[in-house]
């Protein structure tokens, strides 16, 4: 197995961090989440005793500091070490520009780009000590593409998302600069709408079908579309890949 005995920390629980999380226990991982929806969390715990692997998981919200302390301390508590950390935490307030508040621009930027920052400066300690690891974000396809408005029909304007995005592939690359020599390594995982009710409640049902006009290969992305870059970035096979980010989008951005 990819992952066997690697203890991996993830933070933000929603329908792709399910996926993720599956996919990570099924190579072999021990792994540690943090997040909101403790009914998610419930499953991928279940998940894990079923197929006799390892899973813990603790209610936490990633735009505290001592929150996400407490989770970082419980997994170097249980483990003595932590290989992986993955977040997942972004979220989208769609309003056009000329409609949209400083609080609302701030919310979206605390949420999608403060609450990583906070998780990666909690966990590199850590990392440092142990002279190795692997930080893996999964944010927005708008850091690179922008807003998608006026290109679906749904017409979805994400300005702050697209900011958070764009800025926490810039920190990400600053980080791998500053890490690098230590043995550590920083990479994303960029994804589009995807099909699950989380995303629905952001954009729309509407909006989650016509998305697939976007892409070159004509489907809507699953949360299963994300395990296998998220995997990858994970073993041992991208030990000399850092800085970069793998975009999931089914050939609707292309570089």
């Amino acid at each position: 197995m990819r992952l066997e005995d690697k203890v991996v920390l993830l933070i933000g629980i929603n329908e792709v961090s399910e996926a993720i999380s599956k996919g990570l226990l099924d190579e072999g991982a021990k792994l540690v989440i943090g997040g909101k929806s403790q009914e998610i969390a419930n499953r991928i715990v279940e998940h894990a005793k079923k197929n006799g692997r390892n899973a813990i998981s603790f209610e936490c919200d990633a735009t505290n500091d001592d929150q996400i302390k407490a989770v970082v301390d419980e997994a170097i508590s249980k483990y003595e070490k932590i290989d992986v950390l993955i977040t997942n935490l972004w979220e989208s307030k769609v309003t056009p520009f000329v409609d949209l508040t400083v609080n609302d621009f701030m919310d979206v930027l605390n949420k999608s780009l403060k609450a990583p920052f906070r998780c990666v400066r909690a966990v590199l300690p850590q990392m440092i000590q142990q002279k190795s690891g692997k930080i893996i974000h999964v944010t927005s396809l708008t850091g690179y593409a922008g807003s998608t408005y006026g290109k679906m029909g749904g017409k979805i304007p994400e300005v702050p998302l697209s900011t958070a995005a764009s800025a926490l592939l810039g920190f990400m690359r600053s980080v791998c600069r500053e890490v690098g020599p230590r043995n550590i390594t920083t990479n994303a995982v960029c994804i589009p709408i995807i099909n699950t009710e989380s995303f629905a409640a952001m954009y729309g049902e509407k909006a989650i079908r016509k998305s697939k006009a976007l892409t070159s290969l004509g489907k809507v992305c699953t949360p299963e579309d994300v395990v296998g870059p998220v995997i990858f970035l994970a073993s041992d096979e991208s030990n000399y890949m850092s800085g970069e980010s793998i975009i999931v989008g089914g050939g609707s951005y292309m570089q």
